[in-house]
């Protein structure tokens, strides 16, 4: 598949087209116009442009050729340019429309004005012919002269994937401070495309600017810096914030390209800025790297080498740096053989090639050592300079010679082992022989067409071993357990790892499996998991920790991390757990409780009290079973050890509600008798005040009793058994009151929060409401007009402020709340008293109100 594209400056120009074949590009025909042979034909066949002149026909709807050079035409068939003289440019080229050619050449006659273009042909994308062309008009004539460029646009397209291929993030920009391009690993690392850069200009992206070279202060002073100087810039650090916010440390570099374009190339250390308090710099990095990797860094000129650090820690020889060329002390210590070898290969060593050599040294304290060169050929100011990487590779040589000794033994070990390896390939399958040993089989009984393990599989696992051989490109490797019988009729677990091989089409070349008769170990397996099950289910509903302490090592079951609330890791093994969390006033208790332990009695149990990680206190109890041997001698002690705090807690808590109930009953015989007490004072109040109304004394009693039920009532029906919610014992209890005594004519209007206050307050300040509202029933309002009566309680930080007023009739102006003898107005201050209240009279209101500040 081929393809053409132009491009012109003129952005309406050119096109692209697909081709087939390169003969696609033209149609045969015949000679439509008679046409005189160019007389400077043989003039323009010896230039190095190719030179195509057509004519306008008659009708200037097209173009005839009167000559074409061979350069571009026979390109696409040979001798082409012969065949096209004298033919029309829309009968030869079945592209033009695409390609806009014919637009291209009016265009030209037209305007009088030259094009210049350039056409690229690929071959499956790869670029295989290129030229520069342009186009002029000359008496009538059209000229097309054509350049080949291939070599140019070649190298042009493998810096361009140099550039953008390249392993720092690069950038170029003009001498106008435009971005021309940047690479992909900037796009990467920073998010920034050219357009973004333009829009944004450099600058703006810059956090900080930090230049080894006086003067320049930011990147426009560098480009006017390199332009003017035409030398590498070196910025020591910079700064730039990424297109996600993210900032990045570089280090820059700024180089000429040509007079009008600079490139930026960007060092990226923000790890190693962030790393030992931003402290560190490139050449320290460079050096860790050196020191991890085992590579020194080599620079050799004619027989004269120069050396990086590294490599006196791989000879491990005293450190003589001076950063200088001397000569090659390394020489010194290859062991004999190494150096003519190694010479002879620089001698051969091109410019294009690079050169791998492992060698031997013995080391300056006589250790043999495996080294690996690599070296390439640079030049710098025409001198030839070699190159070096030398690593330490003594661990991986070791290792490789020990997997080839691993490998000659392999088969042993499989004849001694119970492993089997199996391969399926093009159909067959093979397998080692202790597959025989493992199903009880022979070698012939089975052809290599089938997987005779399969034959063997018990039905239910049938499905395993399908699916251990589904494998894919994505899913290469499977790994399974299932059961075969073989002809002894007894049940065996085979271990079972495939591995798919894939072509690059993902077709399967052959499967490897690793197969291991793992019987003994899953029967034990399964008898030590029953076994464990067991043991944590006794664990887990009882709690129980079993402790093993022998030989002055302690070992628990997993229980005791949950009970202490620890991680396993944080503590050392064979520690006594237990002594590290008693409090200190119990720590001595164990020790001493051991010494009771004698071959006569070999049981004593203890209680002990711990602070676990959380800080939380819980009480341990234990039962001590000690073993003693035919001395006398104590040799082992088995503990079983139960978190018990539930159990106590609980005892301390029916204790405690059995003292609370206690208080309790005598508080409730407590306030019976205040409240009779209280019944008892209002009575004696009314017969002072009221003798000869014995029935206005019994309902008013009978509204304080009731006023006091309620309150008992609201106590009894809430989850506090110790205070009352005065938003509803309020609301209540008033709207009960004049619901009783009025006939709606009084609007009630309530403004009362949810608070809880106790009873000793509750029913003092229950009996206070009730005074004041039957006040106002009786008095506030004679003529049953229609009125108001207003409750307002709110708290304020510790005080509760209860505010009663109504807009009646009010007192006489000569009565007021604290010099009247009434009845009513004893008891709200008796009352008051008794709540330990600031009380007052409301003077802002057109009838009769109170207020009354409290703590609770």
């Amino acid at each position: 598949m081929y393809k053409i594209i132009i491009k012109s400056e003129d952005l309406e120009l050119g096109g692209t087209v697909e081709l087939n074949e390169l003969k696609d590009f033209f149609d045969e025909c015949q000679i439509s116009e008679n046409v005189d042979k160019f007389s400077l034909s043989n003039l323009f066949d010896n230039i190095d442009y190719g030179i195509t002149i057509l004519k306008p026909t008659k009708d200037d709807e097209d173009f005839i050729f009167l000559y074409a050079s061979n350069i571009f035409w026979n390109d696409f068939s040979p001798n082409l340019n012969k065949y096209l003289i004298g033919r029309k440019l829309s009968q030869v080229l079945k592209k033009n429309d695409k390609l806009k050619i014919k637009l291209s050449l009016n265009h030209v006659l037209s305007e009088n004005k030259r094009v210049d273009s350039v056409i690229k042909l690929y071959e499956n994308d790869k670029l295989i012919k290129a030229w520069s062309e342009f186009k002029l008009d000359q008496n009538g004539l059209l000229y097309i002269c054509m350049k080949d460029q291939t070599d140019y646009y070649l190298e042009k397209q493998k810096e361009d994937n140099i550039f953008n291929y390249a392993t720092l993030p690069n950038l170029q920009v003009d001498n106008n401070y435009n971005i021309l391009q940047v690479n992909n690993l900037f796009k990467k690392v920073l998010n920034y495309t050219v357009d973004d850069l333009n829009k944004r200009n450099l600058d703006n992206i810059v956090y900080s600017f930090n230049s080894e070279v006086p003067g320049v202060n930011n990147f426009k002073e560098a480009l006017d810096h390199v332009f003017k100087n035409k030398k590498l810039l070196s910025i020591s650090e910079l700064c730039l914030v990424a297109k996600n916010h993210d900032y990045k440390w570089f280090k820059s570099f700024v180089r000429i390209i040509d007079e009008d374009t600079a490139q930026i190339s960007f060092i990226d250390f923000s790890e190693l800025k962030a790393s030992k308090e931003n402290e560190l710099n490139l050449t320290d990095y460079f050096a860790d790297i050196q020191k991890v990797s085992k590579t020194a860094m080599s620079m050799r000129k004619g027989k004269l080498v120069k050396w990086s650090p590294e490599i006196y820690n791989i000879l491990e020889i005293e450190e003589d740096f001076d950063d200088s060329f001397k000569d090659n002390f390394i020489y010194d210590y290859m062991l004999p053989g190494y150096k003519l070898e190694l010479d002879n290969l620089f001698n051969n060593l091109d410019n294009d090639e690079s050169l791998s050599y492992i060698y031997k040294v013995k080391t300056g304290k006589g250790n043999i050592k495996v080294l690996n060169g690599i070296f390439k050929i640079r030049y710098e100011k025409g001198e030839k300079l070699i190159l070096g990487f030398t690593q330490d590779i003594t661990d991986e040589y070791v290792a490789q010679e020990e997997a080839l000794a691993l490998k000659d033994n392999f088969s042993l070990i499989q004849e001694s082992s119970n492993i089997v390896i199996a391969v399926y390939k093009e159909g067959k399958y093979s397998f080692t022989s202790q597959v025989y040993n493992i199903l009880g089989v022979k070698p012939g009984d089975f052809p290599d067409t089938v997987d005779f393990v399969h034959e063997f599989i018990i039905p239910e696992d049938e499905k395993k071993w399908h699916d251990a051989l589904n494998l894919s490109p994505k899913h290469s490797t499977s790994n399974v357990t299932y059961r075969v019988k073989g002809p002894n009729n007894k049940l065996k677990y085979i271990y079972c790892q495939n591995k798919g091989i894939f072509d690059e089409n993902g077709e399967i070349i052959r499967v490897v499996g690793f197969l291991m008769d793992v019987t003994d170990e899953t029967l034990a397996r399964h008898s030590a998991m029953e076994l464990q099950k067991s043991l944590e289910r006794v664990q887990n509903f009882s709690k129980v920790v079993i402790v093993n302490y022998k030989n002055g090592n302690f070992i628990f079951t997993s229980e005791i991390y949950n009970i202490l609330e620890i991680d396993p890791n944080d503590y050392p093994e064979n520690i006594d757990l237990i002594q590290e969390f008693t409090v200190p006033s119990n720590s001595d208790v164990f020790e001493e409780r051991i010494k009771e332990l004698t071959p006569e009695n070999k049981n004593i149990r203890l209680f002990n009290k711990v602070i676990t990680k959380k800080g939380k206190v819980k009480f341990l109890e234990s039962f001590v079973d000690a073993e003693f041997n035919d001395n006398g001698d104590l040799i082992n002690i088995v503990c079983l050890l139960q978190d018990i705090t539930n159990k106590i807690e609980t005892e301390h808590e029916l204790k405690q509600l059995s003292e609370d109930r206690k208080v309790l009953l005598q508080e409730v015989h407590h306030r019976v008798k205040n409240n009779l007490q209280l019944i008892l004072s209002f009575l004696n109040l009314e017969v002072r005040f009221n003798k000869d109304n014995p029935e206005f004394i019994i309902n008013n009693t009978r509204n304080r009793i009731k006023t006091m039920a309620l309150t008992h009532e609201e106590v009894y029906q809430s989850p506090n058994v110790s205070s009352v919610n005065m938003e509803t014992f309020l609301n209540e209890g008033v709207s009960n009151l004049f619901s009783l005594y009025t006939t709606g004519y009084i609007n009630l209007h309530f403004n009362i929060e949810s608070i809880n206050i106790g009873m000793d307050k509750s029913i003092p300040l229950g009996l206070l409401v009730n005074e004041v509202a039957l006040n106002t029933i009786k008095y506030a309002f004679p003529d049953k007009d229609k009125g108001n009566f207003y409750i307002n309680l709110e708290r304020l930080n510790d005080e509760v402020v209860l505010r009663i007023w109504d807009d009646g009739v009010g007192l006489p102006e000569d009565v007021d709340l604290f010099n009247s003898n009434s009845l009513g107005f004893i008891i709200i201050r008796n009352l008051s008293q008794q709540l330990e209240a600031d009380l007052s009279q409301i003077t802002d209101v057109v009838g009769f109100g109170i207020q009354l500040k409290f703590k609770i």
